[in-house]
């Protein structure tokens, strides 16, 4: 996140609001926020109009974030504030310059992009209940050297393993955890 854009959601945010609110906020909008920019710089076609709309847009849903619905996705909330954000951008920016995306195509990209983080999300999911399913060392392994960013090299000279040994029980349990998440999958449709 930029500067302008701290400042600017700060200000926003420090003018209403309990701290739990605001940190609440602040967390999931941090943990969304490269998505939620990806949309907007796919639908405006450039990274400084991209940030313009995205303070327009958090500053919008810090305003209604007492509306949002702790239940569903914060990040599909969020990518429809934004994308209505960037498609009043673009509106204007027509009117100004003559060109721009049709509605129909700007809507087609919103509806991929949501539905590609909304399946990226089933996924991580199925992938929790797939390490879940895993005996104890190999989470442990899977954990030490994926979650903690561990040197595979490292790990394999702490328990006293080859480098070699660690990357092909590592290949077997991607490939285990790749057929569990596709699996899970085709049993949930």
């Amino acid at each position: 996140m930029s500067d302008a854009f701290d400042r600017s959601i700060t200000n926003a945010i420090n003018s209403t609001g309990t701290d739990a609110v605001r940190r609440e906020f602040l967390k999931l909008i941090s943990s969304e926020f490269a998505g939620i920019h990806a949309t907007v710089v796919g639908m405006v076609g450039n990274l400084s109009d991209a940030d313009d709309v995205m303070q327009d847009a958090c500053i919008k849903m810090w305003k209604n974030f007492d509306r949002f619905d702790r239940e569903r996705s914060f990040r599909n909330w969020a990518v429809t504030i934004a994308a209505n954000e960037a498609r009043n951008f673009l509106k204007k920016r027509k009117r100004n310059r003559g060109f721009g995306l049709t509605e129909e195509a700007i809507e087609n990209l919103v509806k991929v992009r949501t539905g590609a983080a909304e399946f990226l999300e089933l996924r991580l999911e199925k992938l929790a209940d797939c390490v879940a399913e895993l005996s104890s060392k190999d989470q442990h392994l899977v954990w030490e050297c994926y979650e903690r960013k561990q040197q595979i090299n490292d790990w394999a000279t702490k328990h006293n393993k080859s480098a070699n040994t660690v990357y092909s029980r590592l290949r077997r349990l991607r490939d285990r955890l790749y057929e569990c998440i596709n699996r899970k999958l085709s049993l949930a449709e």
